[in-house]
């Protein structure tokens, strides 16, 4: 009811509700185009966060690949080092069976003609003991002054056991580069005292000149690796080892042994060490201290990360013009049986 003054009437109070109404429209559209905006926002990140993952994944393969190359790479490289070598080991005993095989050819030319004078000797006896007896005796006689019989009896054993030493050498270092140059991911159940052999194999030509070998393998547990990644990582140390004594008469000392849950290998050197500047940096990728053209500073930073991936470590110690100690750490292989 308006309200009255003595019965007149003096204004009017008017509610409405349209203002409220309009504000909390107001408010509701502006929070819906937050919410749109909120939810925009939310997809782009969505889709900015699956762009970088892929981004990522893209990222990781391609440092795989260039990781994979630069394995690659190094290994073809240490391949490119050992070529002389190699072909030097296996030249040498081809070379000697060869000329076995060559000496061996005659004896047996030698001896084929004595058993065919034997031969016309009993068919002439069996026809007749006088007819031609003599003769053929004394031919006989003569075909042993000219080649002594014991000997070439004698020298032809030997020349055929040199030549199966010589075809076992082969053996050997054919066996050896098949386990160096095997793809590199596949891994196995090995002993290190088989693969260090096997290294030493192969680049026993280019580093005997430099050092004396000492070797103490005794008795370790089995590991499970690549055989021809840790390979690679023999190959590298032995090589800097062999440079590193280079000019002078070194000592090369690789020893393994079991240490708790580890498998430990040892490669000592008598050179010329390294300064503890360059050794805080001896596994970055990159770093060597040769000449240009001399070293891709690749294989110790290979090297590291090969070890890493089997789950061990790698240490090295060194004094300068004492000598350097590499320390290889894996764990010895626990059946899952």
């Amino acid at each position: 009811m308006p309200p009255t003054s003595v019965g007149l009437l003096v204004g009017l109070i008017i509610v409405s509700t349209s203002c409220i109404g309009a504000t909390a429209l107001s408010v509701k559209k502006s929070q819906n185009s937050q919410i749109a905006s909120i939810t925009e926002d939310n997809d782009n990140l969505t889709d900015e966060k699956t762009a970088l993952i892929r981004k990522l994944k893209a990222i990781e393969s391609e440092l795989s690949q260039k990781r994979d190359a630069l394995i690659l790479t190094e290994k073809m490289a240490s391949l490119g080092q050992m070529s002389a070598g190699i072909a030097h080991e296996i030249n040498n005993p081809v070379g000697f069976m060869m000329s076995n095989l060559c000496t061996l050819k005659e004896y047996i030319f030698f001896l084929d003609q004595l058993t065919k004078q034997l031969l016309d000797l009993m068919g002439s006896l069996s026809k007749s003991e006088k007819l031609n007896h003599e003769e053929i005796l004394v031919s006989i006689e003569k075909t042993l002054k000219i080649e002594d019989l014991d000997f070439v009896l004698s020298d032809a054993n030997s020349l055929v056991d040199e030549s199966i030493t010589g075809g076992t050498r082969i053996k050997e270092i054919t066996n050896s580069m098949k386990g160096y140059v095997r793809e590199t991911t596949e891994e196995s159940v090995v002993l290190v005292n088989d693969l260090i052999e096997q290294t030493l194999n192969i680049v026993w030509n280019q580093i005997k000149y430099s050092c004396t070998l000492e070797k103490q393998l005794n008795h370790c547990d089995q590991v499970k690796l690549s055989p021809s990644a840790f390979n690679q990582v023999l190959l590298n140390i032995m090589v800097n080892a062999s440079h590193a004594m280079d000019g002078k008469a070194g000592t090369l000392r690789i020893t393994t042994f079991n240490d708790n849950n580890m498998v430990i290998t040892e490669i000592a050197d008598s050179g010329c060490g390294i300064s503890k500047g360059n050794i805080k940096k001896i596994f970055d990728p990159f770093f060597t201290t040769k000449p240009v053209g001399q070293g891709t500073g690749l294989g110790m930073s290979i090297s590291y990360e090969i070890i890493k991936g089997f789950g061990g470590k790698i240490d090295v110690s060194s004094e300068v013009d004492v000598g350097t100690t590499f320390r290889i750490s894996l764990p010895k292989y626990v059946s899952e049986d």
